[in-house]
């Protein structure tokens, strides 16, 4: 006899433990669900000569941050996650995007593009 278990509403990777059968009945189930993983951080934020105002986000040593150009608005540069504090969000923790001109490392003043951000802890 082949018994088929179909659990509809387990995150993935869950593990399901039989803890014992009864003449094929489950008695007991311990359901362990995989702790969830670094949450994505994302926004918008518009350039004012060339910098955003700080942005308050969960950063750590490792976070990684990025910048889109989303709305043209002068003369975009390379853009760069600057003043990086690690921290949380609710305290101190966050960064500044910075558009720098190509080759001179000069914050480019004309760049008052829309950007989106995203922080990836």
């Amino acid at each position: 006899m082949t018994t088929i278990l179909t659990f509809d509403e387990l995150a993935p990777g869950a593990v399901v433990e039989l803890e014992s059968l009864d003449r094929g009945t489950i008695t007991g189930v311990a359901l362990e669900t995989p702790s969830p993983g670094p949450v994505l951080q994302r926004g918008i934020t518009t350039l004012i000569a060339g910098q955003s105002p700080f942005i308050a986000a969960d950063v750590t040593s490792d976070s990684r941050i990025f910048g889109i150009l989303r709305t043209w608005n002068g003369v975009a540069g390379i853009i760069m996650a600057t003043d990086r504090v690690i921290g949380l969000a609710s305290g101190a923790g966050g960064f500044r995007l910075t558009s720098i001109v190509n080759f001179t490392g000069t914050v480019l003043t004309t760049d008052q593009g829309v950007y989106e951000w995203a922080v990836i802890p």
